[in-house]
């Protein structure tokens, strides 16, 4: 696309705002519709107008061969700026992997790039100045180029934009086999397939056991190696578009976890004389963390893709130079998963090498989403009978006082003491009980029992 096209629409644009500012939706979209031709799109061949992506309508996905590219939302001039709209366009771009939208008022834009971590850029639409990233990130042309770098991922954007019809056909195609009695069990059948799919095809796929012994990355299943793939990878990172929206366990050297507490100046002392876990081995690189515009921590719908720690597991003992390990049997050789889901889906996964880890992972996951309210000790217990020995009656967390209480226990980032003694079968129950008491549905997968 020539520049003086965007020229033309700046012009115009100008005196239109000038003459009879856009108040309505209505009278925005013909503003909108000259932005996307100076873009190089065209409205009626490239554009599909209020699709609902993610539980949010968008007035426009512009398509290449197919692929989705670009996500537009427009709104009235009185409504413009909200956040609540930003979240949820966040949340579009993080289940999708769409990783361009443009949200406008037809006066002024705020462009969005990434996916995992979204950059924004705000323009004035009547100034040339201010446009450059337009013309360089949001040209049909450009994201021409960008796809064609990609073989998967496109087909992850088809499957993730068209989920809900794909769903809808898949269910019924499966209702008129089975008959209407099994329905809740088909959809959620359905539902697993396709974020099997969708997160296989994008690179987002569950962790597998084996893991990068050099970084401490995981190894995903249906993530490509090769090197035109690994080039696309490096080339989407310097343009800060991620397209895996989680990362679950990293390093598992406990080299690693000790030099890094250490260069943090963080002690690695027990303050009890039992097999507690220190503070030092909580995750320090929180580089992975991601969020894409989640509005609160109990808004489900605004809960972008996001994504777990990619720092220490956390798993080790550095309480008292000794071994102190009261769970022999939970070794990080494993493969422990949980993922939770909200009402319109998955909102992430945890994964580690042991059970203990995930347990740790899974309770900071949950204290960002709707977790962090609860009070300590939780659930309160029942106190100890000469015939159990209480590993399953002592509360699952605790405040600083009653870390004591607990043979084996972590402290989380926000000062609560995690109990983690007991089988990974007891690991499980707690992730249920804690995902539960966030309000989410757990799905546990890999060496549980």
């Amino acid at each position: 696309m020539p520049p003086h096209s965007l020229e033309t629409f700046v012009t115009r644009t100008r005196l239109l705002c000038e003459a009879a500012p856009p108040e309505t939706l209505t009278e925005t979209t013909p503003i909108v519709d000259m932005l996307l031709s100076a873009l190089g799109w065209d409205t009626i061949q490239d554009c599909r107008r209020n699709v609902s992506v993610a539980g949010t309508t968008l007035e426009y996905v512009c398509s290449i061969e197919a692929t989705p590219a670009l996500f537009v939302a427009v709104d009235s001039a009185s409504a413009f700026p909200s956040s609540d709209r930003l979240s949820a366009l966040g949340t579009c771009l993080a289940e999708t992997g769409v990783d361009r939208a443009i949200y406008t008022n037809g006066r002024e834009a705020v462009l969005l790039a990434g996916t995992n971590s979204i950059d924004t850029h705000r323009c004035d639409l009547r100034r040339r100045e201010t446009l450059e990233p337009l013309l360089e990130h949001y040209q049909r042309r450009a994201l021409e180029r960008r796809l064609g770098r990609h073989s998967r991922a496109p087909v992850a954007r088809r499957l993730a934009v068209e989920r809900t019809a794909v769903r809808e056909t898949l269910v019924d195609d499966l209702e008129a086999v089975t008959g209407s009695a099994y329905t809740d069990e088909l959809e959620a059948a359905v539902d697993r397939l396709l974020e099997h799919l969708v997160g296989s095809f994008s690179g987002t796929a569950t962790a597998s056991a084996s893991g990068n012994a050099d970084d401490g990355v995981p190894t995903f299943e249906g993530e490509g190696n090769s090197e035109d793939e690994s080039k696309s990878a490096e080339e989407s990172t310097r343009e800060r578009v991620q397209y895996r929206d989680r990362f679950l366990a990293a390093s598992d050297e406990r080299g690693d976890s000790q030099s890094r507490s250490s260069s943090h100046g963080e002690s690695t002392d027990s303050t009890h004389d039992r097999p507690t876990d220190s503070p030092s081995d909580q995750p320090t690189d929180s580089s992975a963390r991601v969020d894409a515009g989640t509005s609160s921590d109990s808004d489900e719908a605004s809960s972008v893709v996001d994504g777990d720690d990619d720092g220490e597991d956390g798993d080790s003992d550095a309480s008292d130079g000794g071994s102190g390990d009261g769970d022999a049997s939970d070794s990080e050789d494993g493969e422990y998963v949980a993922r939770f889901f909200a009402d319109h889906g998955s909102i992430g996964a945890i994964g580690h090498g042991s059970s203990t880890g995930a347990l740790v992972h899974a309770a900071e996951f949950l204290l960002e989403r709707g977790l962090s309210g609860v009070r300590v000790p939780w659930p309160e217990s029942e106190p100890e009978t000469p015939d159990t020995d209480g590993t399953l009656d002592r509360p699952v967390l605790v405040g600083q006082d009653g870390a004591t209480r607990l043979p084996r226990s972590r402290q989380l980032s926000n000062g609560y003491h995690l109990n983690t003694a007991g089988s990974p079968t007891d690991h499980a129950d707690r992730v249920e009980a804690l995902g539960a008491r966030a309000g989410y549905r757990v799905m546990l997968t890999g060496d549980w029992e």
